[in-house]
């Protein structure tokens, strides 16, 4: 992969990833239910339901290929990283503004704090798909009512860590292990309901790791799950 400081990008054959798909991920079960319940006489709202659940499921499945799409890339190398430097507290600001209907929607807590001055250098793009997930992740997996915190912190090791931490249920220590992996879905494995298909955070890991960073999990079944970010810092006023 190409993750320098200029613009470059690599290609070679990509892996066929639809062989490695399970069915929960592709079965458009809405649609073919959808299919019969408008074929019966209903009231309009029955059939506003309907279209309701058929186009969540147009949605799901739309996410779902844009996930494989950018997996693919990533595997064959077909893509560019353009480094810029910013502070990451702006770049987290500007996704919780993108995902403030959710948060509202459960009326969740979510705070933002820590260093101004924590900058990186990386691709902006591709790391805001990364905190995209995992703020997303944090706010689906939370109850209503509960919080979500974002930090900002700058070490001593020249790195900068990025966390959100959640009031969910936690995760064991064995679940934490497997939930970068593509398809993985911790709930699933406890036979809770299908919130996804498990590639949001496999995505999150490639975003990061291309701007040659670190990402993990920290989380006990206590409760509670601080999913976080490390990145090397560099001066604020450097030029891009």
């Amino acid at each position: 992969m190409s993750a320098s400081g200029s613009a470059s990008s690599k290609t070679k054959s990509a892996p066929l990833l639809g062989a490695t798909v399970p069915s929960f991920a592709v079965s458009p079960r809405y649609l073919s239910i959808g299919e019969v319940a408008l074929e019966r006489d209903a009231s309009p709202a029955e059939y506003r339901d309907v279209v309701g659940s058929m186009l969540e499921e147009v949605n799901r499945l739309t996410s779902l290929l844009e996930g494989l799409l950018t997996l693919s890339r990533a595997e064959a190398e077909q893509f560019v990283i353009r480094p810029s430097v910013f502070p990451l507290k702006e770049l987290m600001q500007e996704v919780g503004d993108l995902l403030e209907v959710l948060v509202e929607e459960k009326r969740l807590v979510f705070q933002i704090q820590g260093d101004e001055t924590g900058c990186v250098k990386a691709d902006r793009l591709y790391l805001r798909q990364a905190v995209v997930n995992l703020l997303h992740n944090a706010v689906k997996f939370s109850p209503a009512e509960g919080s979500i915190v974002a930090r900002i912190e700058r070490r001593e090791n020249s790195t900068v860590v990025l966390s959100i931490s959640d009031t969910r249920p936690g995760i064991p220590r064995m679940h934490a292990e497997k939930v970068f992996k593509r398809f993985y879905r911790v709930e699933e494995s406890r036979g809770g309901e299908n919130k996804g298909a498990g590639l949001g955070l496999s995505i999150a890991k490639w975003a990061v790791q291309a701007n040659h960073g670190e990402i993990g999990l920290d989380s006990s079944s206590q409760g509670g799950c601080t999913f976080w970010i490390r990145l090397p810092t560099v001066p604020c006023g450097r030029p891009q």
